[in-house]
């Protein structure tokens, strides 16, 4: 496993992330190459592939094994609420105070998170 693994081109990006996303509904933004380079990298060296157009070739086969391998390396399996703290920020910043801004004098502000 000690095999470097190729540069990700714009090309093979692009179809993986189509493949990915026809696999398992996730969707890869535009600039995350390193994400699928990091996710993969085991996956892609343990088929000794030579580039990540052999890769995708894999991907797309009749291998289910395969794509269960890929789909559970390419997925995030933190469940944590707080996980992403950019969401919360968001509410600190922008709903929270527009909220107390168009609230009924006295009136409760009530929010509730189905998170759980």
């Amino acid at each position: 496993m000690s095999r470097e693994y190729a540069k990700l081109d714009k090309k093979d990006f692009e179809l993986l992330r189509k493949q990915i996303y026809r696999m398992c509904g996730l969707t890869i933004s535009e600039g995350k190459e390193y994400l699928i380079q990091h996710r993969f990298k085991s996956l892609y060296q343990s088929r000794n592939c030579r580039s990540w157009g052999e890769f995708y070739n894999l991907l797309v086969s009749g291998d289910t094994h395969f794509k269960e391998e890929a789909v559970s390396a390419i997925s995030t399996h933190e469940t944590s609420f707080f996980r992403d703290n950019h969401p919360f920020i968001a509410i600190r910043n922008k709903v929270l105070p527009e909220l107390v801004k168009k609230r009924r004098p006295g009136a409760k502000i009530k929010i509730w998170c189905a998170a759980s």
